[in-house]
């Protein structure tokens, strides 16, 4: 699965069209029932569980749907350590991997560009585990690309958990699956 990325179309850049927020980015997205006023997030929609969105947002910004997901810590992948794992949030229905970790990282949760944009391959390692790599795009003041690597698990007690790669060791898949 190929998805691209692009800051003029992300959680944060519909919460600032509505005037809900005027922060750069969320720290963590806290879970809630949605309620009747509740709207579900566009740049999001795309994903839900039955008749259940897994994001919306109400007069106070955006949240994720507690029936599925509990609360889930935001991160840009550059401020990662290599090779250590780290813990976001937890599901509470089954929700296939790859799917979840496109709306990961759709809904700002796994930031994965820098001023512009970012493309990457999705790859279902196994029905516990999606690799990531792809490159972003951003300008300082001339285009640069950037190349990233990292992965999305889930373990027995249903965290997801993210952890990220060198470029280099994106070309051994058993070296992914052995460190993280």
């Amino acid at each position: 699965m190929k998805l691209t990325r692009h800051q003029s179309h992300s959680l944060t850049a519909e919460l600032r069209q509505l005037g809900l927020s005027t922060w750069n980015f969320p720290t963590q997205l806290m879970s809630d029932i949605p309620k009747v006023h509740s709207r579900v997030v566009q740049t999001t929609s795309m994903y839900q569980i039955g008749r259940d969105h897994l994001l919306y947002m109400d007069k106070n910004g955006a949240f994720l749907n507690q029936r599925l997901l509990s609360p889930f810590e935001c991160t840009f992948i550059e401020d990662l350590p290599y090779m250590r794992r780290k813990v976001l949030g937890s599901v509470n229905i089954h929700i296939p991997l790859k799917a979840l970790t496109a709306f990961l990282i759709s809904a700002d949760i796994i930031r994965t560009y820098v001023d512009v944009e970012s493309t990457m391959v999705l790859h279902q390692v196994h029905s516990q585990m999606v690799k990531v790599h792809g490159y972003y795009v951003h300008y300082a003041p001339h285009r640069i690309v950037t190349p990233f690597g990292f992965s999305v698990t889930r373990d027995q007690f249903e965290h997801i958990c993210i952890c990220r790669h060198s470029v280099k060791n994106l070309v051994s898949s058993n070296h992914l699956g052995r460190a993280c």
